[in-house]
Order: C-alpha cells, then sequence, then structure tokens
C-alpha cells in the first residue's frame, strides 16, 4: 500500500473499503464529462475550528485565476462524485459549500496559525501540475496515514 499524506479530499466519509473495487465503474461513468485539468498551489490560508484548533491549507487554483478563487475543476470533480455517491455529502454540508483544500498541518490557536501562514507564505514558491488520478483512500483511525487501494487514471476515464 502507498500511504497519502497530501491530497485534497473530495468525498467523505466514503464508502467500506471492501465495497470500494465495486464502485470504480461508478466513479469513472460519473467523471467521464470532467476534461483534464492542471491546478496551481500558491496561497496559504486556514479553518478555524475552535479557540485551540485550526487547519492550515494550500488553496488549490488555475493558473489563469488571479484572485486565487477556489478552481471550478475540482468543484466540479467533487459535484460529480456526489452525485454518483449522494450519502458522501459532508464536504459540502458541513460548512454549506464545497471548499478545495489541502491540509498542511494543525495548529492549536488562531494566533499560531496565522504566524504560520504568514511565515510559509513569505518564502512559497507556487507549484502547478496535472490532474492526472482519482484515489479511492482509507485509513484505519483519526492517527493513521491514508493509504491508497485503488488508483483510477485520468487515460481510463478519457477512454468512455
Amino acid at each position: 500500500m502507498v500511504h497519502v499524506r497530501a491530497r485534497v479530499c473530495s468525498l467523505y466519509p466514503f464508502i467500506e473499503d471492501c465495497e470500494f473495487q465495486a464502485n470504480v465503474d461508478r466513479a469513472i461513468q460519473a467523471l467521464a464529462s470532467l476534461p483534464r485539468f492542471s491546478i496551481v498551489l500558491r496561497r496559504f490560508s486556514y479553518f478555524q475550528h475552535s479557540a485551540k484548533s485550526a487547519t492550515l491549507w494550500l488553496q488549490p487554483t488555475t493558473a489563469s485565476n488571479v484572485n486565487d478563487e477556489p478552481s471550478a475543476e475540482l468543484i466540479q470533480l467533487q459535484s460529480l462524485l456526489e452525485a454518483a455517491f449522494p450519502f458522501c455529502t459532508e464536504q459540502r454540508t458541513i460548512s454549506g459549500s464545497f471548499q478545495p483544500h489541502l491540509s498542511v498541518g494543525q495548529f492549536g490557536s488562531k494566533v499560531d496559525v496565522e504566524r504560520h501562514r504568514d511565515l510559509f507564505q513569505s518564502t512559497w514558491e507556487p507549484i502547478e501540475f496535472d490532474v492526472t488520478c482519482v484515489y479511492f483512500i482509507s485509513r484505519i483511525s483519526g492517527d493513521d496515514p491514508f493509504e491508497v487501494h485503488i488508483k483510477i487514471d485520468r487515460s481510463v476515464i478519457a477512454t468512455i
């Protein structure tokens, strides 16, 4: 198994591991209309969960998006997958809309997360890459790393 630390989570909670293989075709069909796209990671932001908990994250956007709005393609990807797996809505319903993000770290206060955001942003060089696949991942408990169980390559999706 491959351990995955960096990820943009589209559906959560997802199906049980034992159901992954049986649902690959459903995901492939759902994503058939999604065009190829790239994303850029250039700006840090954070979620404040409580006075003692915050998550620092990178905003996935597109190269042409000068306002660093969330990637419309990632929002479309999430929407297509949610339509195929309508019981997996937490990523959208917990805050009213899906916020694509790449988690960087957990912090114990707003002051701490803002200090790290500013520190990381001051030396950050944007990274751009093609989105080439979708993974079915899971973990045993909240402290364990995610493991890849299924990889759906864009070339498979494109042949439909």
